[in-house]
């Protein structure tokens, strides 16, 4: 026999939410993704094991019924944290990509290679994240990531009689 605990996640899930008016966010107050999306561990019985899954899915699930693992549940408030499900709906990645693209969250920037070499000795000094070094140049935090790692996907513009750089 399962222990209560086990079998009563909706208690638990609900214990880690800040329920507040119906058209706000509820944002979740247990563990976090790095990108802030609330996660919880939950008993599948089915599989006789614990499963980590995103808080938003468990509230949509618990809202509105089942749904494929294969679809996305999407963010109206573009808030990560939020298990409001009249803020949740079904959509697809693409639905995700087209919404972001439409409300200026999916911003393509390039960086310059003086900005490039400046973000790589800012984080070498230490004393600023990624996270912090990607809001002030208005770049994603991954975009950072892979400007010091140097896998950004950065191709100079090069002149080709004189092989300068262009910015």
């Amino acid at each position: 026999m399962l222990a209560p605990d086990k079998l009563d996640w909706h208690s638990r899930f609900w214990e880690k939410v800040d329920k507040r008016a119906p058209d706000e966010c509820w944002p979740w107050t247990g563990s976090r993704t790095a990108q802030g999306y609330g996660k919880m561990q939950v008993w599948v019985a089915s599989r006789g094991t614990w499963i980590a899954t995103y808080a938003h899915r468990l509230a949509f699930e618990m809202e509105y019924g089942s749904f494929p693992e294969s679809v996305d549940i999407l963010h109206s408030c573009d808030n990560p944290p939020c298990t409001n499900p009249a803020h949740l709906r079904i959509g697809s990645q693409r639905d995700n990509v087209m919404e972001s693209v439409v409300k200026g969250r999916w911003v393509r920037r390039r960086t310059t290679v003086t900005e490039r070499a400046e973000i790589r000795k800012r984080y070498a000094a230490g004393g600023m994240t990624q996270q912090e070094l990607g809001e002030e140049y208005g770049l994603w935090q991954a975009n950072i990531c892979q400007i010091i790692n140097g896998t950004d996907w950065y191709r100079p513009k090069v002149r080709l009689k004189t092989g300068s750089v262009v910015e």
